[in-house]
């Protein structure tokens, strides 16, 4: 046990393996503190502690409880991971937490690389405007799976993401907003409605910050929507096939598809021409309905993601 010790000098722990539960609450750590590389195989506690110089946990293998409470970090803090074997080192998984609540961090804080096996608690934390989280999905714990450790879930994310915003960092506490929804999931049961929804809302939008996946779907069901609509006339129309014919259709079915996706461009002259250029007795009205119905719904995907991602 070292609590209630005093490191006037530099303490260093790097590399080093402890066994047993260690004790480093009520501490003051007055110089550098260093446990970088060190594997803690049980719960360590630096409740109260201060630590006034920089401090450096890269690349420790935290396999049970970590406690951080009402601790003062004065100095650079890294707790950094480059190994992203992280996640199957614990093997308490239920159990293993860091608890960071009511500590102070006052100077730049590193969590990138970070593989957390269950949701860090800030809960009346104070983060220094300088602190970094990893924005890997993969590398924060898997979704809950039952009721009860969604709502830790939930909670913990909550406090990380009004961090986060009081510090008006837009995407990061988007990030965290994420993966609560993602433990929502669980929390209203898998085949709900709202867990549905949910699933959709990120297949398709990211939850309205995947700029790319809304992109992709929006452009991608015109480009389906162009294949239905052309393929069938090609091959109704094969004895007139010509370079010039082939470029006419490809233009009329772009065009159908297009107006077909966005419900208010309907009755363009545009669309009369396509639909003569078009056979229109192979399957065009039922493509044309189904354009018509999800075209709007990836379209408010598109326009609800580039205002999340550029607005000020």
């Amino acid at each position: 046990e070292f609590n209630k010790t005093n490191f006037k000098s530099e303490a260093n722990f790097a590399n080093a393996k402890f066994f047993g539960e260690i004790d480093f609450s009520d501490t003051q750590f007055y110089n550098n503190t260093i446990f970088k590389g060190a594997t803690i195989k049980n719960s360590i506690n630096f409740d109260n502690s201060t630590f006034s110089k920089k401090v450096s946990f890269e690349n420790t293998v935290f396999k049970n409880n970590s406690e951080f409470r009402h601790s003062h970090f004065n100095g650079m803090a890294n707790f950094s991971v480059t190994d992203a074997s992280y996640s199957n080192i614990s093997k308490n998984k239920n159990e293993s937490t860091f608890d960071f609540s009511n500590a102070k961090f006052s100077s730049e804080t590193n969590f990138r690389g970070r593989h957390f096996i269950n949701p860090p608690r800030f809960f009346e934390a104070e983060l220094h405007e300088h602190t970094y989280f990893d924005e890997k999905m993969k590398r924060w714990p898997a979704a809950p799976r039952n009721k009860q450790k969604a709502e830790t879930h939930i909670k913990a994310y909550q406090r990380l993401a009004l961090l986060m915003n009081r510090q008006e960092k837009r995407e990061d506490r988007h990030f965290f907003n994420r993966l609560e929804m993602r433990a929502r999931r669980v929390k209203e049961g898998h085949w709900s409605l709202y867990s549905l929804g949910n699933r959709s809302y990120q297949l398709f939008a990211g939850y309205s910050y995947g700029l790319f996946s809304a992109t992709l779907f929006w452009v991608g069901h015109m480009g389906i929507g162009l294949l239905f609509l052309l393929l069938p006339h090609l091959i109704t129309m094969r004895d007139q096939f010509s370079v010039g014919f082939f470029g006419k259709s490809l233009g009329a079915a772009f065009t159908k598809s297009f107006i077909n996706a966005h419900p208010f461009l309907l009755d363009l002259k545009a669309e009369d021409w396509a639909d003569r250029v078009l056979c229109t007795q192979c399957g065009g009205e039922a493509v044309e309905v189904l354009q018509t119905v999800f075209g709007p719904i990836f379209l408010f995907f598109l326009f609800l993601t580039l205002r999340n991602r550029f607005r000020f």
